[in-house]
Parts: C-alpha cells; sequence; structure tokens
C-alpha cells in the first residue's frame, strides 16, 4: 500500500535539492580551502591556512587574534629572542622548511620542546623556527612562524599590477 504525501512534507525532488545544496556548502566552506603561506622573499609555497594550529606559549608578551590565511581567530603573538629582538609569529602544525642548523633546548618558547631555525626550501631566507618535543610525550611538532617574513597568497596576488594590454 502507498503512502500519500502529507501536507507538511516536500516532494522527494525539493528533498534531493535540499541535500546536494547543503553538501555543497559545507564543502565550500570546508576548512580544506585554507589561502597559500609564502615565503616573503622568493614567493615559495611554505605552508598553508589549514595548517593553524593557536598554541599558546608563556612566553608571550602579547598576544591577540586576528584573520589571518583564510582562518578566523588565528593567535598572533610577540615573543621576544634573548637579544631583544621581537617577532610576532603564528603557530602551524606543518610547514616546508629547508634544512636548518643544529638543534637548540636552552630559551625555548615552548616548555617541552627544543628548537631550530625554520629556512625557507628554496631561497634560505629565514621563516621562523621549527619545534619538537625533547620526548615523544603526546606533543606534536610545531612551527612558529614570523609575520614579518611569510605572506598570504591572496596579498600577493593584490599586489600584482594587470598591464593595460591585458585589459579587456
Amino acid at each position: 500500500m502507498r503512502r500519500a504525501h502529507s501536507a507538511f512534507w516536500p516532494p522527494p525532488s525539493l528533498l534531493l535539492s535540499l541535500v546536494i545544496a547543503v553538501v555543497i556548502s559545507t564543502t565550500v566552506s570546508s576548512p580544506l580551502s585554507g589561502e597559500c603561506v609564502l615565503c616573503r622573499q622568493c614567493g615559495a609555497d611554505v605552508s598553508d591556512g589549514v595548517h593553524i594550529v593557536n598554541q599558546f606559549s608563556p612566553s608571550a608578551l602579547v598576544r591577540g587574534n586576528q584573520s589571518l590565511f583564510g582562518a578566523r581567530d588565528v593567535q598572533v603573538q610577540v615573543l621576544e629572542n634573548p637579544l631583544g629582538v621581537r617577532f610576532r609569529v603564528v603557530t602551524f602544525t606543518k610547514a616546508s622548511c629547508g634544512p636548518g642548523h643544529t638543534w637548540h633546548n636552552e630559551h625555548s618558547w615552548f616548555p617541552g620542546y627544543i628548537w631550530r631555525h625554520c629556512l625557507c626550501p628554496r631561497c634560505g631566507h629565514h621563516l621562523g623556527w621549527i619545534f619538537i618535543p625533547q620526548s615523544m610525550v603526546s606533543l606534536k611538532t610545531l612551527y612558529a612562524l614570523s609575520l614579518d617574513n611569510i605572506l598570504g597568497e591572496q596579498f600577493s596576488d593584490s599586489l600584482m599590477v594587470v598591464p593595460k594590454a591585458y585589459q579587456s
């Protein structure tokens, strides 16, 4: 026996359209659509906004949230090295770093981690620091990249000028 559609249920074709629309909007706004993070010196792709993680450093002098690299509420921290030089950094779980120097366990901004410099794999420019756990106790590798040494792909694209010959 076939049930008749009641007045409050939409027809099956409308339900299918609604399901497709929800799937498409979820896919478009998914965190997989982060912005590429580039080396400010040469433009090499060094990370992506989807790899941002808000890892608090107890050594932070100042911290605040900004919208950066396609992500909202990104924690930006001001950290100071032993020489008194300050850096505005954002932490990532993944970044491309070329070969660096030796690992250091003194003056770490993140307790329980050792660090070394993170250099651009293409040009060797200093991007920030890699932090790995001293012991493998549930801590994950962190990349603290200096905002003065990286930029977002959208900002980079906005700096490009299209020649008049190519404009319609």
